[in-house]
C-alpha cells in the first residue's frame, strides 16, 4: 500500500492510497489569521499552506549550466571548481537560489565543500557582514582544515576561549567583520549569547551562517536553541547540514525548520499537532512523540531539505575514497605536552645521538597510549552521529588499545546497540573469531558494526563486500594500515570503498598522519626498520573531492 500527498491549487490536500484519492482536506488561510491574532487553541490550522504551495525551495531549483559559469564560477576559488563533481554543483546551485535550506546528502558526498562554495558566492564584497560556522565541538579543527583547503584566500578562526576573562574578547571577534570566518561550537556560541542582556547586537550581523550537524539543536526548550535561534535567524543566508534530520522523531525537524523559514515555524504545538500526533495525554501531559501526516511532513521537507543518496551517485565516486575527519578535545595535560616536546626534540637529535632512537620508540608508545585517552570523548561523539546516519552501512571500525575498545564498547551499550556490533581483540578466543565474522557479514543480520584491533585483525581475514571502514586510532606502520584496509579490498568485493580516518589535534595523531601521507626516511629507518611503503592517497588535494 502506497500512500501519496498532492497540494491542490491553494485551498485542498489530497490524500491519496494506490493512486485513489482517499480523504481531501480544504484549509481556509482565512480562520488561520484569525488564529494567528486570537490565539485560538485550535491548532489543527497550519501556517505552512505558503511552502506546500509554493514554487520555491531546493526541488524547484534546476541547474542552468550557463548561469553557473557566468555567475557562480568567478566567485570560487580555482582549488574548489576544479574538484566538483556535477552532482555537487547541482546542489551547490540549489543551495545558492534557494538561500534557507538543509543539505542531508549521505555522507562522503562532499556537504562541507559545498556550504563552503555557498560561502563564497554570498561573500559580502564590503565585508560589512561576517560569516559564521556552528559545529560540534569536535569537529572544529575539521572545518578550519576544510577552509584552508577549498578557500585558501579566506581568514578563518576557531572561537575556543570564551571565560570570564576571554568573553569580551571572544564576543567583539564574533561581532567583527574583519576576523574572516569564524568557527564556534554550538554549547559556546549559547553561553556567550548567555551572558548577555539581550542578544539584539548579534542580530543581522552575519552574512552566512553554516551549522553543521544541525541535529544537535532539536529540541526547542535547550538553552542551545533559546540562545542561538534569534542569531541565526536574523542571518541573510542559512545553510543546515546534518546526515540524520531527525534521529529519534518528527518533533525535532520543528527546531530546525525553523532556522530556515522562520516566519512559518514559530509555534512547536502547531508542528507538533499536525505532524507528531500532539495531544493531552490522560494526565493532563502534552504529548509529541508520535507521528500523523507524513506523507504530507515529506513532502514539506522536498521544499526545504536537499537530499542525496550516496547510490545515486555511485559511478561517480572512486574506487577507493580516503577522508580525514579531523576532532579536537577538550582538554590536553600538560603532562602530554611535555612528552610532546620531548618525542620533538630527540627526533632532532636522531642523527647524532645513538641513543635518540630507543628513546623516540618508547616515547611513542607511551603517546600512543595517551592519544588513545585523549580522543576518547571526541571519537565518541563522532560516534554518536555516525551510528544515527540515515544512510548508515555495516562499518568495521578499527582500534589499537584497549581503552579505545572499551569505551566503544560502552558506547554501544549505553545507546541500545547492544546487539548491533561484534568485538575481536587480542582477547578473544581465535575458535570463535570466524563465527563473528561470519555474522557481521551476513546481510541478513542486524549488526552493523565490527569492532577491531589493528593487532588482532590486519591480517588473515577476508570481510568484503563491506564498503566502509573507520580508524579511530592510528598506527605507526603504514604497511599496518595497509593491511587493514586490505581486509575489503579484495578480488570479489565491493568497488566502491570509503576509509575515514579521524585525526585528533594536538595528539600524536598529527605527526602519525604526516607520516602516512609522506613518510620520510628518518621516520623509515625509526619505526619501519628501513622498509618503504607507498604513500597513502588522501582525498583532501584530490581533483574530485567529496569530503563529508
Amino acid at each position: 500500500m502506497r500512500v501519496d500527498f498532492e497540494y491542490v491549487d491553494f485551498d485542498t490536500i489530497l490524500y491519496k492510497e494506490n493512486g485513489r484519492v482517499i480523504k481531501d482536506e480544504e484549509l481556509n488561510h482565512e480562520s488561520y489569521s484569525i488564529y494567528v491574532n486570537a490565539r485560538s487553541p485550535d491548532y489543527k490550522l497550519i501556517p505552512y499552506f505558503k511552502i506546500l504551495s509554493g514554487t520555491f525551495g531546493p526541488d524547484k531549483q534546476y541547474f542552468d549550466d550557463d548561469n553557473w559559469n557566468r555567475h557562480v564560477v568567478p566567485r570560487l576559488p580555482s582549488v574548489m571548481n576544479n574538484a566538483l563533481f556535477p552532482f555537487q554543483k547541482t546542489a551547490i546551485y540549489k543551495m545558492i537560489k534557494s538561500k534557507r535550506c538543509m543539505n542531508a546528502a549521505s555522507p562522503g558526498l562532499g556537504k562541507s565543500i559545498q556550504a563552503l562554495a555557498c560561502l563564497a558566492y554570498f561573500k559580502n564584497p564590503n565585508g560589512s557582514r561576517s560569516d559564521i560556522i556552528i559545529c560540534p565541538s569536535y569537529l572544529r579543527s575539521n572545518w578550519l582544515n576544510e577552509i584552508k583547503t577549498w578557500l585558501p584566500d579566506e581568514i578563518s578562526f576557531i572561537i575556543d576561549k570564551a571565560g570570564k576573562k576571554d568573553l569580551d574578547n571572544a564576543l567583539n571577534i564574533l561581532r567583527s567583520s574583519d576576523v574572516g570566518i569564524k568557527i564556534i561550537s554550538y554549547d559556546m556560541f549559547a553561553n556567550m549569547m548567555s551572558t548577555l542582556e539581550t542578544t539584539s547586537d548579534f542580530l543581522n550581523i552575519f552574512n552566512t551562517v553554516i551549522m553543521d550537524e544541525s541535529h544537535f539543536i532539536k529540541d526547542s526548550n535547550t538553552k542551545r536553541y533559546r540562545m542561538i535561534g534569534s542569531v541565526v535567524k536574523s542571518a541573510f543566508q542559512v545553510f543546515l547540514l546534518t546526515g540524520t534530520p531527525a534521529p529519534n522523531r518528527n518533533k525535532e525537524l520543528f527546531t530546525q525548520f525553523s532556522f530556515i523559514y522562520p516566519s512559518e515555524f514559530y509555534d512547536y504545538r502547531v508542528f507538533t499537532n499536525r505532524y507528531c500526533d500532539g495531544h493531552m495525554d490522560k494526565f493532563n501531559f502534552y504529548d509529541d512523540r508520535g507521528s500523523s501526516n507524513v506523507c504530507e511532513l515529506s513532502y514539506l521537507m522536498s521544499k526545504m531539505v536537499i537530499r542525496m543518496r550516496r547510490e545515486d551517485y555511485i559511478e561517480d565516486l572512486p574506487d577507493i575514497f580516503r577522508q580525514k575527519v579531523i576532532v579536537r578535545p577538550k582538554t590536553i595535560s600538560k603532562q602530554f605536552m611535555k612528552r610532546k616536546q620531548k618525542f620533538i626534540e630527540e627526533l632532532e637529535n636522531i642523527d647524532t645521538d645513538e641513543n635518540a632512537k630507543f628513546k623516540v620508540q618508547a616515547l611513542a608508545s607511551e603517546m600512543f597510549r595517551d592519544t588513545a585517552v585523549i580522543k576518547i570523548p571526541p571519537v565518541l561523539e563522532y560516534l554518536s552521529s555516525y551510528v544515527n546516519s540515515m544512510d548508515l552501512e555495516k562499518t568495521i571500525i578499527f582500534c589499537k588499545h584497549q581503552t579505545m575498545v572499551t569505551s566503544v564498547q560502552e558506547f554501544f551499550e549505553t545507546n541500545g546497540w547492544s546487539n548491533k556490533y561484534i568485538t575481536i581483540s587480542g582477547k578473544t578466543d581465535m575458535t570463535i573469531r570466524p563465527e563473528l565474522i561470519s555474522q557481521f557479514r551476513d546481510p541478513e543480520s542486524p549488526i552493523m558494526f565490527a569492532l577491531l584491533t589493528v593487532g588482532s585483525c590486519s591480517t588473515g581475514l577476508n570481510i568484503t563486500p563491506i564498503r566502509r571502514m573507520l580508524f579511530i586510532e592510528l598506527d605507526w606502520s603504514p604497511s599496518t594500515l595497509d593491511q587493514c584496509e586490505a581486509r575489503i579490498n579484495r578480488i570479489g568485493g565491493s568497488k566502491k570503498l570509503q576509509y575515514t580516518y579521524i585525526i585528533c589535534d594536538y595528539s600524536l595523531d598529527e605527526m602519525v598522519f604526516n607520516k602516512l601521507k609522506n613518510k620520510t626516511a628518518l621516520t623509515n629507518d625509526v619505526v619501519d626498520g628501513g622498509k618503504r611503503y607507498g604513500d597513502f592517497e588522501f582525498d583532501d588535494n584530490n581533483k574530485k573531492q567529496k569530503i563529508n
